[in-house]
């Protein structure tokens, strides 16, 4: 027979978070916890975009002025990174490889910059323009060729309007800018396509002449828009459009 004394008593069971109190202090200390000096402001941020030269997760060829993102396992791009192992087999200092490499521009962008004609509307190549005015400037190249005469970019910029912006992507959280009517940024564009595009959402054939030769909105035709729209509003957990925003 067990002494009263000695006697177990069970504990009442507590269920995390049904008070809200496990959450609340949970919330508090992560809240302390940033607000430390040391903690990088940058992780405070609603979407966290890494700069290419941060000390820590840098992603950027560590040449100065070199546009290309590094090597997983090196601090250079494939060219330079190739370029450095050559000549440390030959036993240089990387302070005469430093002097020495050369800057290589961009061959896609993670985060393109602005068209050189259209502000808020992203570049969709390496001549920095959006995809409208890369077709333009091809076009007109084209002509200038068939009449035997050489095509000046600095002359055409100067002759070319630039579009209205699309707006941001309507994809939730996404903070890129749209690169067409549809309202999708190039990522989510691409994976739109790749799922199959849910809801048929679609532009007329030579939607471009629409803005440039005929200056007339384009409408953007559904199958089914409710489906485009949850596609673009994903639940939670379901990772089909929000992750685009981290690719390369």
């Amino acid at each position: 027979m067990t002494h009263p004394a000695l006697a177990l008593r069970a504990l009442p069971v507590i269920v995390p978070g049904r008070d809200g109190r496990t959450t609340r202090d949970r919330l508090e200390l992560l809240t302390a916890l940033m607000d430390a000096p040391a903690f990088d402001p940058l992780f405070r941020l609603d979407v966290i975009k890494v700069p290419g030269d941060h000390p820590v997760y840098g992603w950027i060829c560590g040449v100065p002025e070199c546009q290309r993102g590094r090597e997983a396992t090196a601090d250079f791009c494939f060219n330079h990174d190739v370029e450095w192992r050559n000549l440390k087999r030959e036993g240089q200092r990387l302070d005469v490889f430093f002097k020495n490499a050369w800057p290589l521009p961009t061959v896609s962008w993670h985060d393109p910059p602005d068209c050189l004609i259209c502000p808020g509307i992203p570049a969709a190549s390496s001549v920095g323009l959006c995809k409208l005015h890369v077709d333009r400037w091809y076009q007109h190249r084209l002509r200038q060729q068939r009449q035997g005469q050489s095509a000046d970019l600095d002359v055409w910029l100067a002759s070319e309007s630039a579009f209205v912006p699309f707006g941001q992507c309507l994809v939730d959280v996404c903070p890129d800018q749209a690169v067409s009517p549809l309202g999708l940024c190039s990522r989510h564009r691409y994976r739109y396509k790749s799922e199959g595009r849910p809801g048929g959402a679609d532009l007329p054939k030579n939607w471009g002449r629409w803005l440039a030769d005929l200056g007339k909105p384009v409408p953007v035709t559904y199958t089914d828009e409710a489906a485009f729209r949850r596609w673009c509003t994903p639940a939670p957990g379901n990772s089909t459009a929000t992750t685009a925003t981290s690719s390369s």
